[in-house]
């Protein structure tokens, strides 16, 4: 009886060991050393408070934004442009 008792818990130990790690397809993907990051723009807003509003959407999505005040050629005014680091 002791014997059987000590298989089984050697067995639920080693199966919670194995069973909580990583599989080899499930790893975090590590972004190659080579490959370029940017900015990329996504959309111009007349005021800060909207442009950070919306950056704070995409952060929450994992995106690192910022809102820079400069001309925008699209609508032919100064106002705020929201960029995602890519």
């Amino acid at each position: 009886m002791r014997l059987r008792a000590a298989v089984v818990s050697v067995g639920i130990a080693a199966g919670a060991a194995f069973g909580m790690s990583t599989p080899a397809h499930a790893a975090i993907p590590q972004r190659d050393a080579a490959a370029q990051v940017s900015w990329t723009y996504v959309e111009y807003w007349d005021r800060q408070w909207d442009c950070i509003n919306a950056g704070q959407e995409y952060e929450r999505e994992g995106w690192r934004y910022k809102c820079t005040y400069e001309y925008n050629g699209h609508v032919d005014a100064f106002g705020y442009d929201l960029y995602i680091l890519e």
